[in-house]
């Protein structure tokens, strides 16, 4: 008797499960939800292997992934007010161009430049939260 209410519980468990990946909403705010934290960890491992290997300074990896996540809370605003003022692909283009600035910057940077380091870290918040404000 027990195994018989066990396998209803797991067909149960798996048409709650079926009837949860059909639905178009829950299933668009998990994409949505794990391309944001996507986008955050490949900024955050392509800048550290930046720092290692491009620049030559590890030890200035905390500083910049502190300075791209600070540049990130500040730019969420201010793509909010770009989505209002053009259409969402607008706003999706202007943020993919700005990503392909920070990729360019972490190709042609000379190894050992702080400033630049640091203007790489600020466009590399900004393209994460591009991400962040279209969803």
């Amino acid at each position: 008797m027990p195994r018989k209410r066990i396998s209803e519980e797991i067909k149960l468990f798996f048409v709650g499960v079926w009837d949860l990946l059909r639905s178009w909403d829950y299933m668009s705010t998990a994409l949505m939800g794990a391309c944001g934290w996507l986008s955050i960890y490949f900024v955050q491992n392509n800048l550290y292997l930046f720092a290692k290997y491009s620049a030559e300074m590890p030890q200035l990896f905390d500083i910049v992934l502190m300075i791209a996540l600070a540049s990130c809370l500040i730019c969420v605003p201010m793509w909010y007010w770009f989505v209002t003022v053009l259409s969402k692909r607008q706003c999706a283009g202007v943020g993919v161009t700005w990503l392909i600035m920070t990729w360019i910057g972490l190709i042609f940077i000379p190894a050992k430049n702080i400033p630049l380091i640091m203007v790489l870290a600020v466009l590399s918040g900004g393209g994460i939260a591009v991400g962040i404000r279209m969803h």
